[in-house]
C-alpha cells in the first residue's frame, strides 16, 4: 500500500501557540503510521514557517534557537497569473 502525505500545520500567531503545539504533535505521533508520512509544519509567533523531522519530538521545543536552526526555513511564494 502507498502511503500518503499528511501536512500537520501547528503553531502560529495566535495566543493559543503552545497549545498548537501540543495539538499538532499529538496528532502526529498518533496518526497511523502505516498509511501516512507526517510531514511537520511549524509556524513560529512571529509567522515563520519550518520543516523537518526534529519538529515531531516535543523535547526539542526546550531549546527553540537550537531547534530552528536544525530544522528547514519553509518559505512559500504566490504567483499570481493573469490569463487574457
Amino acid at each position: 500500500m502507498i502511503k500518503k502525505n499528511v501536512l500537520i500545520m501547528f503553531g502560529g500567531r495566535s495566543v493559543e501557540h503552545e497549545v498548537s503545539v501540543i495539538t499538532g504533535l499529538q496528532v502526529a505521533e498518533n496518526i497511523d503510521k502505516e498509511k501516512y508520512n507526517v510531514v511537520p509544519l511549524f509556524i513560529t509567533k512571529q509567522g515563520e514557517w519550518y520543516t523537518g523531522d526534529e519538529l515531531l519530538d516535543i523535547k526539542n521545543y526546550k531549546n527553540l534557537d537550537v531547534l530552528l536552526s536544525k530544522a528547514k526555513k519553509f518559505i512559500l511564494s504566490l504567483f499570481l497569473i493573469i490569463l487574457i
